[in-house]
């Protein structure tokens, strides 16, 4: 099974009913995380793309599951803000609109945020410009990395914006671990999405293969020049 029920929740939905919800969440994305996978691509900078090759993981939701491994030269903490935090990500990630938010609302005890993505169309226009709403939880590990989670939600203070297609997200998230001493940072990332709409799966399931690798890359690159390990 790779879907739960959207849960329909806002800012003063009850913290355990939020916990209870992302602890099903948790379970779903670990066992994607540890699937088996067939490699696609890989890419100029050494990011593995591959497909969840396991129908009883993936379930019936015909979208591709998929995942970005990378090792990134830098901290895991310092990928996971890069990644995580959009008003870090802006600063590389030219695909994310920039009203989009990491601090819809935030639940700073538990780890909890809200997450409002807004990206622009892609196949030459075919793919209209789309949202996703999330909850995510973020905890640290014993090694010095992070782990993320997430799920799509329908939250009280963000409607569907107008002009754009509301997709979901299944159960997905993202490890950071310590590479090379903990100054460079391993990082996995599944991501298992329904865009909406009525594009065909195929299409969308290609056009995922040939964007997700790049937003990687971009990072890396990203990342080199601002450490001065590369020429800009």
């Amino acid at each position: 099974m790779a879907a739960i029920e959207i849960l329909k929740c806002g800012p003063d939905t009850n913290v355990s009913e939020l916990e209870e919800f992302l602890g099903r969440v948790e379970k779903l994305f670990r066992e994607k995380l540890n699937g088996k996978y067939a490699t696609v691509k890989e890419t100029k900078h050494g990011v593995t793309f591959s497909r969840l090759d396991d129908d009883s993981i993936r379930g019936n939701t015909k979208c591709d599951c998929v995942r970005l491994q990378a090792r990134i030269p830098c901290t895991p903490t310092e990928c996971k803000e890069l990644l995580l935090n959009y008003d870090e990500r802006k600063k590389w990630d030219d695909g994310l609109v920039d009203r989009s938010r990491s601090d819809v609302h935030l639940w700073h005890e538990q780890g909890i945020n809200v997450v409002h993505t807004l990206s622009a169309g892609a196949a030459g226009g075919i793919i209209k410009a789309r949202e996703f709403l999330d909850m995510g939880k973020t905890v640290e590990e014993s090694d010095g990395g992070w782990t993320h989670w997430a799920s799509s939600v329908s939250f009280a203070t963000v409607p569907t914006q107008r002009g754009l297609v509301r997709g979901s997200n299944f159960p997905c998230g993202l490890t950071f671990r310590p590479a090379s001493d903990g100054t460079e940072c391993d990082v996995t990332y599944v991501i298992h999405s329904n865009i909406g709409g009525w594009v065909p799966t195929r299409l969308v399931n290609s056009t995922i293969a040939g964007v997700l690798p790049g937003l990687i890359d971009k990072l890396i690159e990203h990342v080199r020049v601002e450490k001065g390990l590369t020429k800009q």
